[in-house]
């Protein structure tokens, strides 16, 4: 007879699931698994791909390449080998951070007119989906990590 605490095939019934993050060591292949996954921004619902980076964090990344010529050189990255370097490789396209053009966090005194046209298709793009339901936006968008002085290089600030 099974107890009232197991299942059919005898594993334990626990009233509360157990969450076990995956997480993968700096040091197996298997962390490029993460590289290039597409979800969307939490605060305008937009895409977004992340990368890991260099000190082994996470970065979320616009999905098109833009031209360099049009992005300020502390905001570029590149990609390689499925990993995202802050500044330019010389090639005539960068990646540039979400945080960059994503309508709910990026502040409004650092206006750049040539990132401003794709602000505001993102910005129209996050109001179709919030009028279709797709997208409910937070009460509070997330607020930007705050620079310290240890940071020396300007694209931790984008």
């Amino acid at each position: 007879m099974r107890s009232h605490l197991t299942r059919l095939h005898g594993t334990p019934h626990t009233t509360t699931p157990r969450g076990r993050p995956l997480r993968t060591a700096v040091t197996s292949p298997g962390r490029f698994q993460t590289a290039g996954q597409t979800r969307r921004c939490c605060a305008c619902g937009n895409p977004t791909e992340l990368f890991p980076r260099a000190d082994h964090r996470l970065i979320a990344l616009h999905p098109a390449e833009l031209a360099t010529a049009l992005i300020p050189e502390d905001c570029r990255w590149h990609l390689s080998a499925g990993i995202a370097h802050p500044g330019g490789d010389g090639s005539p396209w960068c990646r540039i951070p979400h945080r960059l053009v994503c309508p709910r966090r990026t502040d409004s005194s650092r206006s750049r007119p040539h990132l401003d046209a794709l602000r505001l298709r993102l910005a129209l793009r996050t109001r179709r989906l919030i009028d279709t339901g797709l997208f409910t936006p937070a009460l509070h968008p997330p607020t930007p990590p705050s620079t310290t002085p240890a940071q020396t290089r300007s694209y931790a600030s984008c």
